[in-house]
């Protein structure tokens, strides 16, 4: 979907329409870089956005405090309109589908390996080996 950046003019009037999950990188990709943190520190990072069928989106951290930009995943889209949150997930959209074949999976191991660095401790972590049944003298 066609877009260009707009400026915080295009952005009066607007309020919010929903909300996205997605990093900052993603946006930076989809929309160029953020204008910016607001005057009063309630938003560290903003994108007005113009489409190309005259619906204008704002993306923005509201109240995050202390988390930088770069670590949130959760940004709030306003509008005139609800198509300002269609608009931008379609973008988001089109951006994951093409990077599908980037992804680089070089680093994938097994599913214990990728439990156990997750966090999730392999059966011999929890104390169950072999054909023991964990559990059984309960």
């Amino acid at each position: 979907m066609n877009h260009t950046k707009g400026t915080l003019e295009d952005a009066n009037e607007t309020c919010g329409q929903g909300s996205i999950c997605a990093h900052y990188n993603e946006l930076v990709a989809a929309f160029g870089e953020p204008l910016g943190p607001s005057g009063d520190g309630k938003v560290q990072a903003e994108w007005v956005v113009k489409f190309e069928n005259g619906i204008i989106a704002t993306i923005y951290d509201w109240k995050q405090y202390g988390v930088p930009p770069c670590e949130i995943v959760n940004w709030n889209i306003g509008g005139r309109s609800w198509l300002a949150e269609h608009n931008v997930n379609e973008v988001l959209l089109e951006l994951r589908a093409a990077n599908v074949d980037h992804i680089d999976e070089s680093m994938d191991g097994d599913f214990d390996s990728g439990m156990a660095s997750a966090g999730f401790g392999t059966d011999e972590d929890y104390g169950c080996f072999g054909d023991e049944t964990y559990g059984a003298d309960f």
